[in-house]
This record gives C-alpha cells, structure tokens and sequence, in this order.
C-alpha cells in the first residue's frame, strides 16, 4: 500500500518539459496527489540556473520532485521511485521479459532521442542549424522505436496495459510535431499516441493543461558495423550493447540490461534495499547514461560535429555534467558512488570518467569522481571489463591501460 504523506508532493514542472511531463502522467495514472511548482526555462535565461535551483538539482533540468523531505531529480529515476513506493497501479508489467522490455524502450527515448533535442542542446548547436539537428536525431530514433514496437506493441507500447513507456513515448511524438517530422513512417508510434490522447491522466498532463502554460500556447493546435542490417535487425537504434538471454530474446540499452541482470542474478545486489537509496543509484546512472553520454558519443553525434570541434564540443558536456555529478557526489557517495557497496552507479562512472580521459578533460576540479574511480580500479571485475582488456581491441592499444589512469 502506499505510504501515508503528511504533506503533498512537489513536482518542479515546466509545461513544454517532456522530462516534466513523463513525471505528471506517471503521477495522475497512480492517482497521486501533488503540487506543482513551475520553473521556467526560458525567463531571465532560465530559472533552472538560479543558485537556489542548483542546490535542489546540480544538472540545471527539471524536473525535481521533492517528497517527505527528500529532493529526487531524473524522470526515469523518479517513475521507478514512484512504482517502488505506489504499486498499487502497476506502471511495470509482472513479466520480467516484458518488464525489461518497457525499461528498454524508456531508455530508447529518454537517453537515444530526447537528450539530443533538448533545449540546451539546441542552443548550443544555433538557431539557423536546430531544426534541422532535432529531426534528425528524433527520425534516428523514431526508425528504432517502430521498429521495436512491432514486437512488443498491443494496445500500447507494451502489450495491453499502460506502463512507463508510454509516458515517455507521448511527449517525445509532441517534440516530434513540434520540429515537423514527418510521422507517415511510424504507424505504431501514431496509433499509440491516439490510443492515449483522450486518457484522462494524459490530457491532465498535457503542456496546455499546465498552470504555467502561456495563453497563447493553448490556442495553438499540435499539428559501422552497428549499422549494419544484420545488427539493427538486433537493435534497432544501431549501437551496442545487445544482450542474447535464450529463446531469440534480445535485450538492449545499458540501463535496461543491467536492471534486468539484477535481478536474474540478485546476488551479489547491485541495487541497495532501500527504495531511497536505490533512487540515488538511479539518478546518477541517468546523470551519465541521459546527460552525458550521449552528447559525446564518438559514433553518432560526434561524427555530426566539425573534426576541429570534437574535443570542445565533448570536453563542454563532460565538464557540464561531471560538474553537477561531483555535487551529487558530495551528498550521496560513501567509498563508492552511493555509500559503501559497489552498485549500478558505479558501473556507469568508470566508463565514463575512461571518456573523459580520452577526451583529455581536467579531473582536477572533480575530486570526489577521481576518488571513487580509483577505488574502482581496484576491484578485479572492474579490471577485466576494461576496454583495452577486451578480446576486439586493437594490439597497438592494450599496452595504453596504465597510461590511461
């Protein structure tokens, strides 16, 4: 049963936030009562920069959701949070193959698509190139999600019960219209969205409906080798990893397979107990998988990117995000990235601190990254999991592991 609150929830919103909105319909389908405080991305250059704001999110984003006196921030991290502690209407199906395939899809949209046209990506790349740079990164995207929804789609996205999927898949279609894509090729993702639209908790959710929604806005209408096609007939989105688990089942997307690999092989946990605790894994797993990664990957968004400009453009979103993770750090972290047991945090940060060297970023301003890496470094399944340990890399690079520390 859900837990008694002695005041409401807080939901830090901005009405066209797709972050925001995953949040709102995951909140009005469980029936939860809360409050909004909007924040506004656009005034005065955005509120979400005020110091008062960092202090309650180090990333700069919305949304924050703050409840019984704890502040918890990433959309994903925050629906789990709210199906861990609010069961009673299910967002996650019983089946673990299917459980695993609505985590696959949230990551689809939430670390493939949407971080690669959202607003402060946008301003970076200029008004005259945005829209061209939006609808390619969502048209990538979108050819993945159709294609995965031909297996996994019912009613909704999965089978015939709404889950946490569908929460992010509608606001990503409203992004999607609002850069003009053309959505003739994506007839699951269509039909989806119209199944939805007329769902109370998702016109309840909707960006007109919201308290900060301005006037005018709610008279307008909404009108390599990976990518091979032998690869993407396994992932879709054409990138790794890719998981084989028997009976031509295929699970991708880091975050879903690492969720599912916790809980096929429980032991020994790399998620804490504690449903608390277990938000602040996930939340520093989105900081990397949602915030960073994706900005700087070295085969999709780097290869858009002017070869003088690479290093700058990925050293930017390392340092913006590492910036905000330090702090996390300093609140969440024990001997490793959330208290004193290795978790699935841990396992996101070492890769990506390997980027950040390779990209010859300044640790020296993140202390608490360059502590619990190193801690890292020591444990033996750390060790064998290193890129240059690895049975592909090439010759001339294995002899480079201690240079890279």
């Amino acid at each position: 049963m859900s837990s008694v609150q002695v005041t409401k929830p807080v939901l830090y919103s901005y009405w066209r936030s797709s972050c925001s909105w995953r949040v709102r319909i995951a909140l009005n389908l469980k029936e939860i009562d809360y409050d909004i405080k909007a924040v506004s991305l656009i005034k005065n250059g955005g509120e979400q920069h005020t110091a008062e704001f960092r202090e309650m999110n180090p990333m700069s984003q919305l949304p924050a959701f703050v409840v019984d006196g704890n502040t918890y921030t990433e959309s994903l991290a925050i629906l789990e949070y709210l199906e861990a502690t609010h069961p009673d209407i299910p967002l996650l199906p019983e089946d673990e193959h299917k459980r695993t395939k609505v985590r696959e899809l949230c990551q689809m949209i939430a670390s493939g698509i949407q971080p690669l046209q959202n607003l402060a990506v946008l301003n970076h790349v200029g008004d005259e190139k945005k829209k061209e740079w939006a609808c390619h990164w969502i048209t990538r995207g979108f050819n993945a999600l159709e294609k995965t929804l031909e297996t996994t789609a019912g009613k909704y996205c999965v089978g015939d019960e709404i889950t946490m999927a569908d929460c992010c898949l509608v606001p990503q279609l409203y992004n999607a219209r609002r850069f003009q894509l053309d959505l003739e090729p994506y007839p699951n993702i269509v039909r989806i969205d119209q199944e939805l639209e007329n769902h109370p908790a998702f016109k309840a959710a909707h960006p007109n409906s919201q308290p900060d929604c301005p006037p005018e806005a709610k008279l307008a209408v909404d009108d390599g080798d990976q990518l091979s096609a032998s690869f993407q007939s396994i992932n879709p989105m054409g990138r790794v990893p890719a998981l084989e688990i028997g009976g031509n089942n295929v699970i991708i997307e880091s975050p879903a397979i690492m969720e599912y690999l916790n809980e096929r092989y429980p032991l020994p946990p790399l998620l804490p107990a504690d449903p608390i605790e277990r938000v602040k894994v996930r939340s520093i797993c989105q900081i990397i998988i949602s915030d960073i990664q994706p900005l700087q990957n070295s085969t999709s968004v780097l290869s858009k990117i002017e070869e003088e400009k690479r290093r700058d453009w990925a050293r930017f979103w390392i340092n913006k995000g590492f910036t905000a993770l330090e702090i996390v750090l300093w609140k969440f972290s024990g001997r490793y990235c959330v208290g004193n047991t290795v978790t699935l945090a841990d396992c996101c940060l070492v890769p990506q601190v390997f980027n950040a060297k390779s990209f010859q970023v300044d640790l020296g301003p993140f202390p608490k990254i360059r502590q619990i890496s190193h801690e890292l470094e020591k444990i033996t399944a750390f060790q064998r999991a290193h890129p240059y340990l690895q049975p592909d890399c090439p010759e001339v690079l294995k002899g480079k592991i201690c240079q890279n520390k």
